[in-house]
């Protein structure tokens, strides 16, 4: 339930940004958050997919693709978030790798094939 309102918050502040004239490449960015939390909403009703790693991985990795690959040494906080997971057994490693893949991949998705 709460991550259905998150996907709805996330698409209601997307579309006043859009709705206010933000920038294209601002858009692009915002529209990622409303389509992780869609995909992931939809990967947690089949799988216990681990969100926590998700959301770390999205976020270095748009911090990598902004900064420079001098912030791929961040992927390290990934890595000890997965770690966390798995420690407290909340997630299997297939939950945490799914987690990650996703949230990097949809970033880099919604920045180059985004609006």
């Amino acid at each position: 339930m709460l991550l259905a309102a998150s996907v709805l918050a996330a698409a209601v502040v997307w579309l006043i940004c859009r709705r206010l004239g933000a920038p294209a490449p601002l858009l692009a960015l915002g529209s990622t958050a409303p389509l992780l939390a869609a995909l992931l909403l939809a990967s947690t009703w089949a799988s216990n997919v681990s969100l926590h790693t998700s959301a770390a991985a999205a976020s270095i990795t748009l911090l990598t693709l902004h900064l420079g690959a001098g912030s791929a040494l961040l992927y390290l906080l990934v890595a000890a978030i997965g770690w966390s997971r798995l420690h407290l057994r909340v997630h299997t490693l297939d939950q945490v790798l799914v987690g990650a893949v996703l949230g990097a991949a949809t970033c880099v998705a919604m920045l180059y094939f985004g609006p």
